[in-house]
């Protein structure tokens, strides 16, 4: 196992990230490829396909859950030397459920944006992984001041590529769109979407950064809280606006800009709150407490 508690943090960052999002484009090319042939046969297979394939990713979610703890242990235990011990869908789902009145053209061009904007986070996502092990060894090592530069590059890092993806879905969001579909009315729709939606990405970019750190420092709680949060945020206005009658679909899209936001700020809060628990201690004390925890 390649040890992370020494060299350059952006290079063992950099490094671990390219292989992990090699990966993941692989996996999500099936899902583009897949989109894009059954975009051929119309909005009403388009919307079926990115609904069924929203309850594929909660299942999946629910595989990787199990994974979580099991990635923490390892990495604290090859921190410290001892190679013996070496949620987004849902809201998706509310989202169809919500705009459900306003045909599959809506749903068409909402599932398509998704999926377009799944593929635009790979780099952060990948980066976010990286992070975790990069952290969590150093953690395991008692090596603090790795700890908080692994999180402070991570998030320029990927605050930096997230800005850049905004910048391209404020440019031309019909033509990321438009790749999979000619349907003006569902290339609208996913364009509205692309370029209202993208003002939370650097948001998110910092969500999955701290999520990394909260599973490196063996403690997954913070982020399941600020998810829970944003659930709450989100889905009851959401199933409220849905009822008014001057209800459009842009201003489910607002909501999800402000209720990122507010999850960013959360996530934010949370793991500062855990560095002063935990890192802000000495080597024996925080030592002591990886165990107990």
């Amino acid at each position: 196992m390649k040890d992370l508690t020494q060299g350059p943090i952006g290079r063992h960052l950099v490094a671990m990230a390219v292989p992990i999002a090699a990966g993941m484009i692989f996996q999500t090319l099936y899902f583009l490829v897949d989109l894009y042939f059954v975009a051929q046969l119309g909005d009403v297979a388009i919307a079926g396909v990115s609904t069924a394939g929203s309850v594929s990713f909660v299942i999946l979610a629910l595989t990787q859950m199990l994974g979580v703890g099991t990635v923490a242990l390892v990495s604290h235990a090859a921190g410290r030397k001892d190679r013996a011990e070496a949620n987004l869908i849902l809201i998706m789902v509310a989202v169809y459920w919500a705009i459900r009145g306003f045909g599959p053209a809506a749903q068409a061009g909402s599932g398509i944006a998704f999926r377009v904007m799944q593929a635009c986070f790979l780099p952060v996502m990948a980066l976010a992984f990286a992070a975790s092990p990069v952290a969590g060894q150093n953690f395991g090592a008692g090596k603090v001041a790795r700890v908080k530069e692994t999180f402070r590059k991570a998030a320029a890092l990927s605050s930096l590529l997230m800005f850049g993806v905004t910048l391209l879905c404020q440019w031309r969001p019909d033509a990321l769109v438009g790749v999979f579909t000619r349907d003006s009315g569902v290339v609208a729709v996913g364009a509205q979407y692309l370029q209202i939606v993208s003002w939370n990405f650097v948001a998110n970019g910092l969500i999955f950064t701290c999520s990394s750190l909260f599973q490196a420092l063996g403690n997954s709680w913070p982020s399941l809280l600020s998810s829970g949060s944003r659930l709450l945020t989100f889905v009851l206005p959401a199933a409220w606006l849905s009822k008014q009658p001057h209800f459009e679909l842009k201003q489910l899209w607002y909501l999800s800009v402000g209720t990122v936001t507010l999850q960013a700020i959360t996530s934010l809060w949370l793991l500062g709150a855990q560095f002063r628990r935990t890192l802000a201690q000495d080597p024996g004390t925080a030592s002591a407490v990886r165990q107990a925890d």
